[in-house]
């Protein structure tokens, strides 16, 4: 039911809405065929709550809560915020190794009126900058650079040669490898 609450609620339709769905130019064309067969590729939600010293899993395709048995006795708040990620990344394991579709999700209270309720402005002035930074995010996950992209491959191959344009992919190639490797090396 609250999944379907969820859905049916048009401020968040909107909000979900307003954001772009990744561009075909993006998308692997092998990966269009690899749905996963038990769900038919479908994304939904799954909470976890703690209530009565267990932790319980609240998935919309299932019928009832699930309970994680010993896994997911706790006595306290900390008790639940140590014992989730074990069983958040248990589930995840479930699938296959190289399966990129989870996202994290945390709703907890909000840190601006927390930081205002102590009085703190260090934590005020760092969730207003935070806001912002999310809000120029969001923003640009709303644009569509496509046409841009393409027309200024289109200018830049016009005016080079073949060999000049094969030298530019090659640099860009290789810059991409050293910054992949760089990253790398700092995890």
């Amino acid at each position: 039911m609250i999944g379907e609450t969820i859905s049916n609620s048009d401020l968040i339709r909107s909000v979900h809405n307003s954001f772009l769905t990744p561009s075909l130019l993006s998308i692997d064309r092998k990966d269009q065929n690899n749905v996963d067969e038990k769900d038919d590729g479908l994304f939904h939600f799954v909470g976890y709550t703690f209530r009565n010293g267990q932790i319980y899993e609240l998935d919309g395709l299932k019928q009832y809560p699930i309970t994680h048995g010993n896994a997911g006795e706790c006595k306290t708040q900390d008790d639940f915020i140590d014992k989730i990620p074990g069983i958040i990344q248990e589930r995840i394991a479930k699938y296959d190794s190289n399966e990129l579709r989870f996202s994290l999700l945390a709703v907890t209270n909000d840190k601006l009126e927390e930081a205002k309720l102590r009085l703190d402005e260090f934590g005020i002035t760092q969730q207003l900058h935070k806001r912002e930074v999310w809000h120029k995010e969001n923003e640009l996950r709303k644009m569509d650079y496509t046409g841009l992209i393409v027309q200024l491959i289109k200018n830049i191959s016009n005016e080079k040669s073949d060999s000049e344009w094969e030298e530019m992919l090659t640099k860009g190639r290789n810059k991409t490898q050293e910054m992949i490797a760089a990253s790398l090396r700092k995890k």
